[in-house]
This record gives structure tokens, sequence and C-alpha cells, in this order.
């Protein structure tokens, strides 16, 4: 549904979490086939439509949000909640950007 303040773009209002896709069922396989025990999820707030924990159930841990504008920041709070450092997030980063 269009924004009629804004034409063209999607009133965030609009849209909220639709049913479950998952069943109890489909839960336990995933986290048991799979071996998922955490859900790490670095979309902000809006992207989320006021998701509240894991689609894969509360035996899920680390359904954490991450402060940050941008995906990356989030990505690099994640990663420093880990114990790595700013200079440990360089050098993958310039590790990265060199492969070819």
């Amino acid at each position: 549904m269009d924004d009629p303040k804004n034409p063209g773009k999607q009133r965030r209002d609009y849209y909220k979490p639709g049913k479950p896709r998952l069943d109890d069922e489909a839960r336990r396989f995933q986290r048991e086939n799979f071996g998922i025990k955490t859900d790490l999820d670095l979309r902000n707030e809006g992207e989320c439509l006021g998701m509240k924990g894991s689609p894969l159930g509360q035996l899920v841990a680390g359904f954490a949000k991450y402060p940050g504008a941008t995906a990356r920041e989030r990505a690099e709070g994640y990663v420093k909640s880990l114990g790595f450092t700013d200079a440990d997030i360089a050098k993958v980063r310039e590790i990265l950007l060199e492969a070819k």
C-alpha cells in the first residue's frame, strides 16, 4: 500500500509480521538436523516488522539486535560482541578486499 504522503513509497505501518511459516515439527527438524543453535539477525527494526524472537523457537539463542544504521555497522557490533577488536575487523576486511 502506497503512503499517501510519499507516493511510490510503501507505508511501514501497513506491513506486520505474518503467520508463522514453520510449525513445531519443522522447527524441531531444522534445529536437530541442521544443528541450528543461534539465529543472528542483522536487520533493523523496520525490516523485522516487529518480530521478537527466532522463527525456530525459543530453544534457539542469540536472536539479538545490534545497533547501527547499516547492516555493516550491525555486523561489526556482532563481531565485537564476540571479542574481536577494530584491528581484527580491519585485518579481515584487508584480506577479503585483496582476495582475487
